[in-house]
């Protein structure tokens, strides 16, 4: 009789310990447990972070597709559907915290939790909440250069080597910081929030993406320029032949330039771009260069011919490294899965099955 009350004891005991566990997978899952999957990180960041209001939401899982293999990146595609609005959303995940989001309206407008019309606000409430819900260090300076700005306008600052810019484009504001060392545009280290009429549209943490390899020019501009001259010229001739290239020279009024750090076998190194116009066309070829040089070494990294001399570049979105948002995605498909708020009341009761019948399993062994 004693040993059958012993028994039942560590029964119960254990019974108990499976109901405490099942009630802690219950919980919603942060990005930063190790329990938490992709999709459920992208749920969490949607709710806690982006402040869409999930509970308005029939919430339909489209994909999930693992983007990067190396890097543990995973793209989450979500339909979210209510009387008033609907929209997709895809979200790229690592080591299960988002890193890229943005929100594609079908129709009607995004439902969230609260809203604001001052944007520099907006942008104040999602840093905040992105810092609880990824814990990035590198989130509370940002948060603090963003403390010294009233009002949104378009605008540049630097402090220290994070460069903080504002831009209005398309009725759409975008606050992006830049790890700019020495000043040079680096749009592969940055965080960037966008708002729609203040309401939250996209956002990327790419911060640390890459490595510093060197941040020290020792090419300066008119070295650059001479080296693209120099090698473009070198192609003319060999395309066309040293007597018709003679004919060939340089408008000085269409050479422009833009330094640019780039990543080079997986760190950042000073990178000038450079566009040649030339006085007439090339053949069949273009009339116009664009030649890339490593500010580091001197050396060409890309040379190619460009049909006409085309647009002065921009500091906002170098040719070598397209904006943020623009980051291709995945085609999704819809799938026969429906993930909604009782997604994880299922999961904790499973929990419960499965762990009662390990229990029952253990205890008939230790019976036997």
């Amino acid at each position: 009789m004693l040993a059958v009350n012993t028994l039942l004891k560590k029964s119960n005991t254990a019974f108990v310990l499976a109901m405490i566990l099942a009630l802690l997978l219950v919980q919603i899952p942060k990005a930063y447990s190790a329990a938490s999957t992709p999709a459920e990180s992208a749920l969490v960041f949607l709710s806690d972070v982006a402040g869409l209001d999930m509970a308005k939401y029939n919430v339909k899982l489209l994909k999930v597709i693992n983007s990067d293999v190396n890097t543990n990146l995973v793209t989450v595609g979500y339909a979210l559907t209510s009387n008033e609005s609907e929209l997709e959303v895809i979200c790229d995940v690592k080591s299960n915290a988002v890193i890229w989001c943005k929100l594609y309206p079908l129709e009607g407008t995004p439902l969230y939790t609260q809203t604001t019309s001052n944007v520099i606000d907006a942008a104040n409430d999602v840093l905040s909440r992105y810092q609880s819900y990824s814990g990035a260090s590198h989130v509370q300076p940002m948060r603090n250069m963003l403390d010294t700005v009233t009002e949104f306008t378009v605008m540049t600052e630097t402090v220290g080597d994070i460069k903080l810019e504002t831009t209005l484009e398309g009725g759409r504001e975008n606050i992006q910081w830049m790890r700019a060392v020495n000043g040079i545009t680096n749009t592969y280290d940055v965080v960037t929030v966008s708002f729609r009429n203040g309401k939250f549209e996209f956002f990327c943490d790419f911060w640390d993406r890459y490595g510093i390899g060197s941040a020290d020019v020792k090419v300066d501009r008119e070295e650059a320029i001479r080296i693209a001259k120099e090698n473009a010229l070198n192609r003319i001739r060999a395309d066309v032949g040293d007597e018709a290239a003679s004919d060939f020279t340089f408008v000085e009024e269409q050479v422009h330039t833009i330094l640019t750090m780039q990543p080079r076998e997986n760190l950042l190194y000073p990178y000038w771009e450079v566009l040649l116009g030339l006085n007439k066309m090339v053949s069949t070829f273009g009339a116009a260069f664009r030649v890339s040089v490593w500010a580091d070494t001197g050396s060409v990294a890309y040379l190619t011919y460009s049909g006409s001399y085309g647009a002065v570049p921009s500091e906002e979105t170098p040719s070598a490294s397209p904006p943020p948002d623009q980051t291709p995605s995945p085609d999704i498909q819809p799938e026969n899965s429906n993930p909604t708020a009782t997604m994880y009341l299922i999961v904790g009761a499973t929990a419960i099955l499965v762990t009662v019948s390990l229990v029952g399993v253990f205890l008939k062994k230790r019976c036997k």
